[in-house]
């Protein structure tokens, strides 16, 4: 990945010692949790790069019927970590039951930056089953150089439903592999030589201008200071790979979206105008839609008290609510709450982490 490329020395060591932690309970669910954190890490994943970082060969082991899969059938083909969800046609009319090879419920999918909708396996091997291999060792190890540590993994009975948690440990690190690095200021030097540039050239041109009498103007309007939206990378190809699988007949309730780019005036419901794209796509996806119905759910960061978070975060909720409405959505499709700084993304109170808390969902109902 050009992000992990870009780190300085120094942020590559601490890219070593982890950016997300993960606990594990059964090992199919904790795979899951290391992709869920690869997709959090590098959200601007193109398919292709979430291959390449996420190799077939972590994962050969599968029965003969899951490797059915993958058309025509091959028997040295390699299972693989993920693959595209488009494997769930290659299903049909077949004695494979796509549920018990691969994660397919919502909330266990993923979707690539080119709008490629992917599924985990949850087929793996490890040193006490038939190979002798431990393929969940092989991705524990491999995804260490992405920032991704597993820290327990509780191996359960065969078949035992598990879970995972995920804890982002280096908010910061965690912002820039998601988000890029901002742009360094200039040295204060070129700002200086600038200032003297101006100066000088208003000097000259004053003393070859004609002095006119100022024309009358009007009082300079004041602006009260607005958050300025959060440069985060958006799943804006989301409800185009959801509008895909409601054209093929998959349900789709359940599924959610999230922004962080919904941005308004600091400490208000007031919605800014950088927002309206985003808005306009929720609405044209309903309009396309008109039998779906949605809930919005508005988050905000940890700043202020519980109560005024929590009244914040909804009021902003029946802003977007409002907007949506204005924008002929009907009112009867639409829901609201607010969550305040409820189930943070990332623990903390640094700015960066604070940024990415505050976000709205989009829930498909």
């Amino acid at each position: 990945m050009l992000i992990k490329n870009s780190l300085s020395k120094e942020e590559r060591k601490l890219l070593g010692n982890g950016v997300i932690e993960i606990r594990g309970k059964a090992m199919n669910r904790t795979a899951l949790g290391v992709v869920d954190a690869i997709f959090q890490l590098f959200p601007k994943a193109t398919f292709a790069e979430m291959k390449q970082m996420l190799p077939d060969i972590i994962n050969p082991s599968a029965p003969k019927n899951y490797k059915s899969l993958f058309n025509p059938y091959n028997p040295d083909r390699l299972y693989g970590v993920i693959q595209p969800a488009s494997i769930i046609s290659e299903c049909e009319g077949t004695d494979i039951n796509i549920h018990h090879s691969h994660f397919t419920e919502p909330q266990e999918r993923f979707t690539t930056s080119d709008g490629v909708e992917v599924l985990v396996s949850r087929t793996w091997e490890s040193n006490d089953t038939a190979t002798g291999e431990s393929d969940i060792q092989n991705l524990i190890d491999h995804v260490k150089q992405y920032g991704v540590r597993v820290v327990q993994l509780e191996k359960k009975e065969n078949f035992n439903k598990g879970d995972y948690h995920l804890e982002v440990i280096n908010p910061e690190l965690y912002a820039i592999l998601r988000d890029g690095r901002k742009e360094e200021s200039k040295p204060w030097w070129i700002w200086l030589l600038a200032v003297l540039f101006v100066l000088l050239a208003a000097f000259f041109g004053f003393k070859s201008c004609k002095v006119e009498k100022p024309k009358e103007v009007s009082a300079p309007v004041v602006v009260e200071q607005v958050q300025a939206p959060v440069a985060v990378s958006e799943p804006l190809t989301a409800f185009d790979s959801i509008s895909k699988e409601i054209e093929q007949g998959e349900k789709v309730d359940g599924r959610k979206v999230t922004f962080h780019n919904i941005a308004f005036e600091k400490g208000k419901s007031i919605l800014l105008a950088s927002s309206d794209s985003v808005l306009l796509q929720v609405s044209d996806f309903l309009k396309r839609f008109p039998d779906l119905k949605m809930e919005i759910i508005g988050y905000s960061s940890d700043e202020g008290s519980a109560d005024f978070n929590k009244k914040l975060s909804e009021s902003r909720a029946k802003a977007v609510y409002e907007m949506l409405m204005k924008d002929s959505v009907d009112a009867s499709r639409l829901t609201f709450r607010g969550m305040g700084a409820a189930n943070p993304l990332v623990k903390g109170s640094s700015d960066s982490a604070r940024a990415l808390n505050r976000r709205t969902e989009f829930i498909i109902q």
